[in-house]
């Protein structure tokens, strides 16, 4: 195992693995004591919403590296998109990093004092 990390608030884990031969897979684990309660259909109903939010994340982290090369109509472009949408999913992208980098800051700060 190479990698976990927590997707969609915690509810699933993304792991990346690595096989003998040197193939990386990405399987995503979903808890099962969150779904357990639900009927199936919405539980298929559920799975289905958090593998969509997986896809989408790691799409919008490639068009955030896609910008830093090329310009945002051509990233549009190859991904489909508006030019407005690729700078909704930028700019989001720049205000979470901020989010935790503040994050990081008040809970270094929380240990001083």
């Amino acid at each position: 195992m190479l990698e976990t990390r927590k997707a969609d608030r915690g509810f699933a884990l993304r792991r990346t693995r690595e096989c003998a031969n040197g193939h990386r897979v990405a399987t995503i684990e979903i808890l099962s004591t969150v779904y357990s309660g639900l009927p199936p259909q919405r539980r298929r109903r559920s799975l289905t919403t958090i593998e969509a939010r997986v896809i989408r994340a790691k799409r919008d982290a490639e068009i955030v590296r896609a910008c830093k090369t090329r310009t945002r109509i051509d990233v549009a472009t190859e991904y489909g998109l508006s030019s407005d949408r690729v700078s909704q999913i930028v700019r989001a992208s720049c205000s979470a990093s901020r989010a935790a980098a503040t994050s990081t800051a008040r809970k270094g700060l929380s240990n001083v004092a």
